[in-house]
């Protein structure tokens, strides 16, 4: 990573305040995919025990000499009765109760052995993703719960290279990128709206969720005339308001290229954001990408899922979750063949 970049991250960073006096508690938890459907597996704190009653994903305290994947495994065991044969890293956020902080590390868990149950007598249950956002989770597993509702792949419109048929063809393809943002700023109001809705019902035929990315203004009347599943703030925007501009049962992400910029996300609740260029992009040849390393400490700093954008394509998916992020937002990689 460029130095002058990490200076001025964390020079960023000293304006933050202390959230906590307490030491945070480092913490393995597992979202559990069922073998068959795209339900997951969640269970609820046995009554005695700090927070009961409130659902979580399983898991438990990281122990002194672990990795955070070598506690799961144990956890998992002695809690679900599972052997976990593969996983991998979802999301990273740190939460704070009003009796203790809580660094959470948690793994999508995709393929194990044995049948998961409530080993230590807890109430377990399989829910359906979308019902996730009902149940009464603690907290803190709110950005996990977006994690695992979000795909890992963001593709972004780009009329100026790409014909609508092309990128509409693609979108009502049941395969590729669940996650849709119409951006195309270039365009009228009457031709974004146009265009808006035509990918929301490409989208809509193939099961896939659009965000539109028209400013601030009128921000609620292009979410009802697009019929769009949510809005993305580009960092002008971003910055420009002191609250969440939309109603929580809508997406909202926002595009961030610093530590200041992910600090004000997390401050107006956003649902996830985009940090670039993580690599140099034809769509933004002048752009000095941050490189993974940078990317990495930014998505530390975040208490929401976060792409990579700049220059990549789905094989990068891997480095992303390697260095915290939820997956690849994509402009090119996203439409061509």
């Amino acid at each position: 990573m460029d130095l002058r970049l990490f200076l001025r991250l964390h020079q960023d960073q000293r304006g933050v305040p202390q959230l906590s006096g307490h030491h945070r508690i480092p913490v393995a938890a597992g979202v559990i995919q069922h073998p068959l459907d795209d339900r997951i597996f969640i269970a609820k704190r046995l009554d005695g025990t700090p927070y009961e009653g409130y659902w979580e994903y399983p898991g438990g305290k990281i122990e002194p000499g672990e990795t955070a994947l070598q506690a799961l495994r144990r956890e998992l065991q002695e809690e679900c009765g599972i052997e976990i044969q593969s996983a991998r890293p979802l999301i990273r956020v740190s939460h704070d109760y009003p009796d203790r902080s809580v660094e959470l590390n948690v793994f999508l868990v995709t393929d194990y052995s044995g049948v998961p149950h409530g080993r230590e007598g807890q109430e377990t249950a399989w829910m359906k993703r979308g019902e996730l956002r009902d149940i009464h989770f603690l907290d803190g597993n709110r950005p996990i719960t977006n994690a695992v509702l979000l795909d890992d792949r963001y593709a972004i419109t780009n009329t100026r290279v790409y014909s609508h048929d092309t990128m509409l063809n693609r979108i009502a393809q049941t395969r590729g990128p669940r996650l849709i943002q119409v951006r195309d700023k270039h365009l009228t109001d009457a031709a974004y709206l146009d265009w808006a809705r035509a990918v929301v019902a490409a989208a809509e035929s193939s099961g896939k969720q659009v965000l539109i990315n028209r400013g601030l203004e009128n921000l609620s009347g292009w979410l009802q005339q697009t019929g769009a599943h949510g809005a993305h703030l580009d960092s002008a925007g971003l910055m420009a308001v002191h609250q969440r501009p939309v109603a929580d049962d809508v997406w909202l992400s926002a595009s961030c290229h610093n530590a200041q910029e992910i600090l004000q996300a997390g401050n107006i609740g956003v649902d996830f954001a985009v940090v670039s260029p993580v690599q140099k992009t034809g769509t933004h040849p002048d752009a000095v990408p941050i490189g993974w390393e940078a990317f990495a400490c930014l998505c530390d700093l975040a208490s929401f899922p976060v792409f990579a954008l700049g220059g990549l394509g789905e094989a990068d998916r891997r480095q992303a979750w390697e260095h915290g992020g939820q997956g690849v937002a994509m402009i090119s990689g996203a439409w061509r063949n």
